[in-house]
């Protein structure tokens, strides 16, 4: 009987079938050298083109400051922007979008072309990009292991403990736990499912929140949801790696986390960012044969370099300020495919491009719009599924909805069991939980609306207490937000939406219209009946209400009124 290939022999099958794969990859290394050095002398050009650009900037600046005549500007400048434009697109046309040699790789960094240079620079896309996994020299199969932040850019030591503390914990909220690889599988494909798997969001991305770190200045943008930065958002991306315990000679399989924090709502492309790096990270191990030997054995550190770090670099230097909207931002990158977003002109759409498919595939719209009315008059609110994207967009989503009134519960887009059941009194909450619905939760938060959304084939996800159902009759308005989205939200039925497609994304856009429409009529026909002069009164309001408009509309409007979010609202007006 033919004894049965060891690990071992199976991982070093695994290495020479990659040898071979590197020799193929070696035949356009040549070419790639030539491009490399291309490259180089266009960056030198850009680079000096960029000086002579800036160096007429300020030679005209000077000039209107004597009140001379600046039309010579317009022409000089546009001239040697065409060059500069036409340089990085030629730039662009040689970057190579394949597999390139280790050398390249490593010399070469991302390329960001900022839209405008701004003298004071405070905003920043993030604060901080993690690794989070379990510590190499500690796992253990099949038992909870403890997360650990693993590399940190920039250091972590402006982040307090306990933040730190948090988002080791809630980067895995269902428990981070390693696995051997299977022995009635082949070793070969286990392990190049690990490392040549694509990322992209499948369910394995999502959003948590803590409290902010430092007092930070707000936004002077204010038609965005967290202006305020009353938020410090967590995006993150779970992946599989592959871990060595040098002891035993053993591999296994383990989670990490990539996580970006930041303030700004920009998710699409922070998480583009997030799958560019995974890019990264799976082409560096495909062009070269020594990472691919060495990188179940590699920590976090060392293994993120080269055009990685570049990356994340060049990204946290993006320059603008509190008062000014980016516009578009470019990443020029060597491996990979390049990031080219432009930010939408109205920033009440930044976060939810984002958020909304999900919701929308997941909620009937009956479900819908019962949760955007309970979510108006402040009603507690937790969503319950083991699918953590599902969990934050929802929470996030429903948060966002209701601009320009700010949400006065709390946002908890990942809750874990102990934060539900200590809550304050009368505490409000829009909430996920990443677990199931138990009745020990649901006694103790009696007053909650849940939402199962993991349920399926059935008329309603909502588990609405007696006290929630009047709710069905106040909301039957005048205005029938309903009838208006019903045709656009039908596209989103079939099945859970991670990446809408562009007859998807045109029908997100006017559902989100509508609602906008829906928030506004509600002030209206409130602020519209209502001296904004006087100080508040919800007497006098609701008087006001009953004499100018439909009875049907009363009993929700006066719910709107007593909330917290439209009394904050009344006195910013």
């Amino acid at each position: 009987m033919q004894e049965k290939p060891s690990l071992q022999d199976e991982y070093i099958r695994f290495l020479i079938a990659s040898i071979e794969t590197r020799k193929e990859i070696e035949l356009a290394a040549d070419q790639v050298n030539i491009y490399s050095q291309k490259n180089q002398q266009i960056k030198s050009q850009i680079f000096h083109m960029k000086q002579e650009l800036e160096e007429l900037e300020n030679e005209i600046r000077i000039k209107k400051r004597h009140s001379e005549s600046a039309n010579n500007y317009s022409t000089i400048a546009s001239s040697i922007c065409g060059d500069l434009r036409a340089i990085q697109s030629l730039e662009q046309s040689l970057s190579l979008k394949k597999l390139t040699s280790k050398d390249l790789e490593l010399e070469s960094s991302p390329i960001l072309y900022e839209t405008e240079e701004l003298e004071e620079i405070e905003f920043k896309m993030f604060s901080h990009f993690l690794i989070i996994g379990a510590n190499p020299d500690k796992i253990e199969p099949n038992i909870p292991l403890n997360p650990e932040i693993l590399y940190s850019f920039p250091d972590k030591k402006n982040l307090t403990d306990e933040a730190q503390s948090s988002i080791k914990s809630l980067s895995f909220p269902l428990g981070l736990y390693a696995h051997g690889l299977k022995e009635n599988e082949s070793i070969t494909s286990q392990i190049f499912e690990v490392f040549y798997s694509s990322h992209f969001r499948d369910g394995n991305s999502f959003i948590f929140c803590i409290k902010p770190i430092s007092n930070e200045n707000e936004y002077d943008f204010q038609d965005m949801v967290n202006y305020d930065k009353s938020l410090l958002y967590c995006c993150c991306v779970v992946f599989d790696d592959l871990s060595s315990n040098t002891f035993f000679n053993t591999h296994f399989i383990v989670p990490k986390c990539y996580c970006l924090i930041s303030y700004f709502p920009c998710f699409e492309l922070h998480f583009e960012i997030l799958y560019r790096l995974l890019a990264l990270r799976r082409t560096k191990i495909v062009v070269n044969e020594d990472f691919l030997a060495e990188a179940p054995y590699m920590d976090a550190e060392k293994f993120f370099q080269g055009e990685e770090t570049g990356l994340i670099e060049f990204y946290y230097e993006y320059a603008a300020d509190n008062s000014s909207k980016p516009t578009e931002v470019q990443i020029i990158l060597q491996s990979v495919e390049n990031i080219d977003y432009t930010f939408p002109m109205d920033f009440y759409f930044l976060d939810k491009s984002w958020l909304c498919p999900i919701i929308f595939s997941l909620l009937n719209l009956n479900d819908f719009y019962y949760t955007l009315c309970a979510v108006l008059l402040e009603k507690s609110i937790v969503f319950v599924s083991k699918n953590l994207d599902a969990l934050s967009s929802c929470v996030l989503g429903f948060q966002s909805f209701i601009m320009p009134l700010l949400c006065q519960c709390e946002i908890i887009p990942i809750a874990n069991l102990n934060q539900l059941t200590n809550l304050k009194y009368n505490q409000k909450i829009i909430a996920g939980y990443p677990g199931e619905l138990n009745l020990s939760l649901q006694s103790k938060l009696s007053s909650a609306i849940f939402i199962k959304l993991d349920e399926c084939g059935i008329k309603t996800k909502l588990v609405i207490n007696a006290n929630n159902k009047a709710l069905f009759k106040s909301i039957n308005l005048t205005y029938n937000v309903t009838e208006k989205i019903k045709e656009y939200y039908k596209l989103f039925a079939e099945r859970i939406v991670y990446i809408p497609d562009d007859l998807q994304i045109e029908a997100g856009r006017k559902v989100i219209e509508e609602i906008q429409k829906f928030i506004k009529w509600v002030l209206d026909e409130i602020v519209g009946s209502t001296d904004t002069n006087k100080h508040y009164d919800v007497e006098e309001i609701l008087s006001n209400i009953g004499d100018s408009t439909s009875s049907c509309n009363h009993e929700f409007l006066g719910g709107v009124v007593s909330t917290s979010a439209f009394r904050s609202y009344y006195h910013e007006l």
